[in-house]
């Protein structure tokens, strides 16, 4: 009676781990920045993976794609030099595709004085 037991408890550890380590990595987010205003492309945003080192940039015509990603939630940064940064959570299980706004950043400065 006791192996039985032992033997149901590692055979179930087993195929636990043997899910959880054959986990299949092999989805892929698109998407497309674009100009919240006037719905044109951004070119060059940068979208990574928040907490990694794993980022792509935004094509011509503001597309991208992240490739290698596992079913789960991600949240996304994207970032450009003249727009807001902006900050998303996407999940591969459900959602393969978004449209990304992005705000133009507007800085007023109140004065602006050259020394020569």
């Amino acid at each position: 009676m006791f192996w039985n037991k032992t033997f149901a408890s590692v055979f179930l550890v087993l195929i636990t781990m043997s899910y959880s380590f054959g986990q299949e990595c092999k989805q892929s987010f698109r998407g497309v920045i674009k100009d919240k205003s006037d719905k044109s492309p951004i070119i060059e945003a940068i979208i990574q993976i928040e907490g990694t080192d794993k980022y792509v940039t935004s094509d011509t015509n503001g597309n991208f794609v992240i490739s290698n990603l596992c079913k789960k939630d991600y949240w996304l940064v994207i970032t450009h030099v003249s727009y807001s940064k902006r900050r998303i959570e996407i999940n591969t299980s459900t959602n393969s595709f978004s449209e990304i706004l992005l705000s133009t950043d507007q800085q007023e400065l109140d004065e602006v004085t050259i020394k020569a």
